[in-house]
């Protein structure tokens, strides 16, 4: 940590100090010099993660979104870690409020997991139907059966941020990101079922709720050749999951608003 103090203090300085700071914040990636800066950083807070000084972790992880909110470092993930094993589920609220679109494997199963610290069961049927549709891999690794209410040992071991979306390496960075927040509060695969199961008794499910999944086909209008997609999406979908999976499906960027037209 030393050592990566001091290349940022260097950094920093050779940047122009906090003038340029201050005036680049919000739009700091744009300049390639700035980004051994905010690499560096990064690298600095995912040290004081894994070793589990959060509070100065978060510290790092809001300065550096603060500097590049479009969060091009994936950094937000293990912000929202942070929130959520300290328990600050207001912020972690708010994180995913800034970021609606992200339906990587931390943030579905993070949403999932802030309903669960507060003890919210309104939308856990509906939350943990969604996560375990876009990335089930990952329900096992942060619910394991027996007893999760000691955490494990934390590991100096870097965790892998480079991976393919959709897939089983995305839910194990996503178990070892939000893993220790899981155990934090005790979760695992029994306590999961039973609140699952008494959502469920209690009717606490989403009115849209429907057993099916429905295989839809998408065709990019004029294209030639033709441009298509099949996938399935859950009965209970709304028309914003809908245009996340579309995007998702078709590799478009998520940006921009979405509108549907019912023709007939």
């Amino acid at each position: 940590l030393g050592e990566l103090e001091g290349a940022i203090r260097e950094g920093k300085a050779q940047l122009g100090g906090e003038p340029f700071i201050e005036e680049n914040k919000g739009h700091f990636w744009r300049d390639v010099l700035t980004r051994p800066y905010l690499r560096a950083r990064a690298e600095k807070a995912e040290i004081l993660f894994l070793q589990g000084i959060l509070p100065e972790a978060v510290g790092e992880y809001e300065g550096i979104l603060e500097l590049n909110p479009n969060d091009n470092q994936g950094v937000r993930d293990f912000l929202l870690a942070s929130y959520l094993e300290l328990g600050h589920t207001s912020k972690a609220r708010e994180l995913v409020s800034r970021y609606p679109k992200d339906l990587g494997a931390v943030f579905e199963w993070g949403r999932l997991l802030t309903d669960l610290i507060e003890g919210k069961k309104e939308n856990l049927v509906y939350l943990l139907t969604m996560a375990r549709f876009r990335h089930p891999e990952a329900e096992l690794g942060l619910f394991p059966p027996g007893d999760s209410g000691i955490p494990e040992p934390r590991t100096p071991e870097p965790i892998p941020l480079c991976f393919e979306r959709d897939t089983a390496e995305e839910a194990y960075y996503a178990c070892r990101v939000l893993g220790r927040a899981s155990r934090r509060h005790g979760f695992n695969g029994e306590k999961l079922e039973a609140l699952e199961a008494e959502c469920r008794r209690l009717g606490l499910v989403p009115g849209r709720e429907k057993t099916c999944t429905c295989r839809l086909r998408a065709d990019l209008k004029g294209a030639i050749p033709p441009i298509w997609r099949s996938f399935e999406v859950p009965g209970h979908a709304t028309l914003e999951d809908l245009d996340h999976l579309l995007q998702e499906y078709l590799g478009w960027s998520r940006e921009g608003e979405y509108h549907f037209a019912v023709e007939g």
